[in-house]
């Protein structure tokens, strides 16, 4: 979503002269005045904020952002009931699952998704209020990734109930929701918490020279590497690659601090306004 404070003016400001010289600083007296950035010998760009701001842009509060894809957004938010706060915005939202292009559509229906996990882009699994799931495997087939959760977790747990039933009072509130997840739910569990790697068997039609044939591998289905987001401690927040707290956060590592408490350090940390637009290698100097 756009953020209307953050709109600037920028204006373009030639220096030849004593004139655009005075012009240049009329510009910086302004209260308005952000920064300058010189882009030739000659040419410099001041950076101004709105005077005035007109709110014409949804705003989020008390929500956070899970998962998002191309066309999917999955987020957390904190109302009292959702489905009221959407059938007050008919114009945006798809409420009788007409397929109407440009329209949000709530993918879950009525059921509310309880637990989520992401993993990375286009790898994620969710369960909803009906204890049913979903989960999206890219370059993995949905039979070999079930194979895959089912040898991985069945001979284990009918082992155990056969040997030694679980009495479910005896177990910590941790280990009892574990008992009844489904498989493909501790899958992602341990992968995400435990950092385990799982391996999936896919089989596919390949050609070559014209001639098809059967080709079966060995995949790495899930695995907590992500590409593209930084994840930190509690396996829940994460900053995607090139933001300025991932800098001060190896800064504050080199110190031989606590991974945690770098993380505490490191999110409290609020940069300065002058400083939000500079470039990213310049950010570390100015907070350690």
């Amino acid at each position: 979503m756009k953020n209307v404070y953050k709109y600037q003016d920028v204006k373009l400001i030639a220096m030849n002269n004593k004139q655009d010289e005075k012009k240049f600083i009329k510009q910086i007296c302004k209260p308005s005045f952000k920064y300058a950035r010189q882009l030739g010998n000659t040419l410099v760009g001041v950076h101004m904020g709105k005077a005035s701001v007109i709110f014409n842009k949804l705003i989020i509060v008390r929500s956070s952002l899970g998962y998002i894809n191309t066309d999917l957004f999955i987020f957390q938010v904190e109302t009292e009931d959702i489905y009221k706060d959407i059938a007050e915005w008919p114009d945006l939202f798809d409420l009788n699952d007409s397929k109407t292009i440009g329209f949000f559509k709530n993918e879950t229906l009525s059921n509310m998704i309880m637990e989520s996990y992401y993993i990375q882009a286009k790898l994620y699994h969710y369960v909803l209020a009906d204890k049913s799931t979903k989960s999206k495997h890219k370059r993995v087939s949905k039979k070999g990734i079930n194979e895959m959760a089912t040898n991985s977790y069945m001979p284990v747990l009918e082992r155990s109930l056969q040997d030694n039933p679980i009495d479910r009072s005896l177990l910590l509130e941790q280990e009892a929701m574990r008992t009844e997840s489904d498989l493909m739910t501790l899958v992602y569990q341990d992968s995400l918490f435990d950092k385990e790697v799982f391996y999936a068997k896919n089989i596919g039609i390949h050609s070559k020279d014209h001639i098809l044939f059967l080709v079966k591998l060995e995949k790495k289905a899930l695995c907590l590497i992500n590409t593209k987001h930084w994840i930190l401690s509690d396996k829940i927040t994460s900053l995607p690659y090139s933001h300025w707290h991932i800098q001060a956060f190896k800064n504050f590592v080199s110190n031989r601090i606590s991974s945690e408490l770098v993380e505490q350090r490191v999110l409290s940390i609020k940069l300065s306004k002058k400083y939000q637009n500079k470039c990213v290698s310049h950010i570390s100097s100015l907070l350690i």
